[in-house]
């Protein structure tokens, strides 16, 4: 179904990546990176440790959601990435054969962040935002791992996705997510379920581990009843260096330990960070006492 676009994406690609120069790529990899597993864990950090956590959920849930069905679209198309149609295509990022191309699964994803933040920002934010799910499109073709048709795709599937979860959330905004009620113990074991349906079915391994730690941490928070007494920067800055060390860590080692890290990524930002922080800081208001 892509032969009669396929010479134009061809010929857009070859003219973006005319542009290549070593400032312009470190750049195109930074805004791939927002949505990388770390760059997602940022946000639902900064969220969750702003004490929003129901926040927090949401976007892993909307960042969930959004991966399993760009995910299974692409394996229900098998495109293939562009640098297999074409030598002339630069890959600057690792893709194997198997690893499909159609729709974009970063363009989704940003464009689910958009529609799912439009209704509540203010005009100068929403441009930024807009702006910022456009470059994370522009940066896949830059990059050579999607044709332009891919990103447009992307881009499309991931507003009607966000417009559904903010639809989604509507509908449940009541509940109040104590894990005792058994409406609510559902919606998160769903949520659960999906997350291992992406790395079973989807072989998104990375996604995967670090919104199953999540998810875990998230529960074990809600079940424990614990809350959180601050949200400054400092604390803030302590739990990023947290997620920068696992995530470096999580680029060694063999897939299953890789799998373990980035778990432990997601559990660090929903439960172990917060817990270690206000043990500490009780322990040291006691001592001050």
């Amino acid at each position: 179904m892509f032969e009669s676009i396929l010479p134009f994406d061809i010929a857009f690609s070859l003219a973006v990546q005319s542009w290549i120069n070593p400032a312009f790529t470190l750049l195109m990899k930074g805004a791939s990176f927002v949505f990388s597993s770390a760059g997602i864990m940022f946000i639902a950090a900064w969220l969750y440790w702003s004490k929003k956590e129901k926040e927090s959920f949401y976007f892993i849930s909307l960042i969930v959601f959004a991966a399993v069905v760009s995910e299974g679209l692409k394996n229900a198309f098998k495109r293939l990435r562009p640098s297999f149609y074409n030598a002339g295509i630069n890959g600057l990022e690792s893709h194997v054969r198997t690893d499909y191309s159609f729709p974009s699964g970063h363009s989704t994803l940003a464009g689910a962040v958009f529609a799912y933040l439009e209704n509540g920002l203010e005009k100068n934010w929403k441009i930024l935002v807009f702006t910022g799910a456009l470059a994370v499109a522009f940066s896949r073709i830059y990059l050579g791992a999607h044709f332009l048709s891919d990103v447009i795709a992307g881009l499309v599937l991931g507003l009607l996705v966000g417009k559904f979860n903010l639809w989604f959330r509507k509908k449940t905004e009541h509940m109040h997510f104590r894990l005792s009620k058994i409406r609510e113990e559902l919606l998160l074991f769903s949520f659960i379920a999906a997350s291992f349906l992406i790395v079973l079915f989807l072989q998104e391994f990375v996604l995967a581990a670090v919104v199953i730690g999540y998810f875990a941490g998230y529960s074990l928070w809600k079940e424990l009843r614990f809350e959180q007494s601050g949200k400054s920067l400092k604390r803030k800055f302590l739990g990023f260096v947290g997620i920068g060390v696992l995530y470096f860590a999580s680029r060694q080692g063999s897939p299953d330990q890789k799998f373990i890290v980035l778990a432990i990524m997601g559990f660090w930002v929903s439960f172990l960070f917060p817990l270690m922080f206000e043990s500490f800081k009780h322990h040291l208001k006691k001592a001050k006492n």
